[in-house]
């Protein structure tokens, strides 16, 4: 939806190794009209500050695959796939545990449900779709290929976008509000939002928003109860907000970028109908955490590493190892196995692209000396 995130993407995917035929001739277009200047020098800043972020004397760099760039320009062909495929010195046969094993990053794909039950499968060749009363069509302005009978469905009725594990997409609702869903993710709304009263969704597991402002009639996200963490409603009028809610956390998490929201949760009203408490109203760089308790906690903190996927990284500040390998989880579709469980509680500091391998990943959280890992198939063995 945004050419600057759709830039950073490609950037990222052409770092990992994992853009497509099609990819890399867009790629490579863009690279000669000069519109990814920007993310190219982004990259190799964030990769020269590697060493620091994860005091590590040998993490990787970017330079020798960026300077090829030209070469793989040049000769798009079979020498440009050269370039492109080729491995970095520091990785040579028989020096990467993970190369028979490795587990390739998660990608654009979605589905819509209609509340009849029947499914429309989403092209994971586009980014985002967006929904209107009675069209469907993707973000470049093509038509969602759906049979006549699904297709008239969409007049009046509720749809739920959802995102399996290692996949994210992005949608725009009937009322021009944009959401961003992140993997294993749940979002149901109507064809038509009412002309009276709010606009109402729900949510389950994690999406950005940004809200198309209304003010007659305020937008609800409604995130259900689970683990015994009580229902959450988020209220806004027009803003740009993150919420984390999937099923199998302990906590749910708002963070605002812009604007202003609401945040209450169902047991509030009940509990301190008698002090008026009404939830917590959120400014810029504030996250809510609500967990199993009425009480609505609130932190100052960095609103863009909670954004961190959106973006197309995985970004961690003094994050335990659990909270980061749940996300690993969700991106690459794999499980995890802990051989002890007091691993868990490891913490560490750093970023990279979601479009990397998962390999990486391990091997640079494997760099600080606190953990060691190997890939069994699917599963990830956690081990010291």
């Amino acid at each position: 939806m945004e050419d600057k995130a759709f830039y950073k993407q490609l950037v990222d995917r052409y770092v990992a190794k994992s853009l497509t035929n099609e990819e890399l001739e867009v790629f490579a277009e863009l690279v000669k009209q000069g519109k990814l200047d920007n993310e190219l020098a982004s990259a190799m800043e964030r990769e020269e500050q590697l060493d620091e972020t994860f005091i590590s004397p040998t993490a990787r760099r970017l330079w020798p695959r960026l300077a090829a760039i030209a070469a793989a320009i040049a000769l798009i062909g079979l020498a440009g796939w050269f370039f492109y495929n080729s491995n970095d010195s520091s990785e040579a046969a028989g020096q990467n545990k993970y190369a028979k094993t490795d587990v390739a990053p998660g990608h654009n794909g979605a589905t819509l449900t209609l509340t009849n039950g029947r499914v429309i499968k989403l092209s994971n060749a586009k980014t985002a779709v967006a929904i209107g009363a009675n069209t469907l069509n993707y973000d470049d302005g093509s038509a969602v290929v759906v049979n006549e009978a699904a297709a008239g469905d969409l007049g009046n009725t509720e749809i739920t976008a959802a995102t399996g594990r290692a996949q994210t997409y992005a949608v725009t609702l009937p009322d021009g509000t944009k959401v961003w869903l992140n993997a294993a993710t749940k979002l149901t709304f109507p064809t038509k939002f009412s002309t009276s009263g709010k606009r109402m969704v729900t949510l389950v597991g994690e999406a950005y928003f940004e809200v198309y402002k209304d003010k007659l009639h305020p937008f609800v996200v409604k995130s259900q109860e689970h683990n015994g963490i009580p229902q959450q409603e988020i209220t806004v009028l027009g803003t740009h907000f993150n919420i984390s809610a999937y099923s199998n956390d302990e906590q749910m998490k708002t963070t605002l970028l812009e604007g202003s929201v609401k945040v209450d949760v169902s047991d509030i009203a009940s509990s301190n109908a008698a002090s008026g408490q009404t939830g917590v109203i959120l400014k810029v760089n504030q996250q809510s955490v609500v967990a199993k308790s009425t009480k609505i906690a609130v932190e100052n903190i960095d609103a863009q590493e909670a954004v961190d996927w959106k973006n197309g990284s995985f970004v961690f500040e003094h994050q335990k190892l659990s909270d980061i390998m749940k996300k690993v989880e969700r991106w690459y579709d794999v499980g995890i196995t802990y051989q002890n469980n007091t691993l868990k509680n490891q913490t560490f500091t750093g970023e990279i692209s979601r479009y990397d391998h998962v390999s990486e990943l391990l091997k640079i959280l494997e760099r600080t000396g606190k953990v060691n890992f190997e890939i069994d198939g699917r599963n990830i063995v956690v081990s010291k």
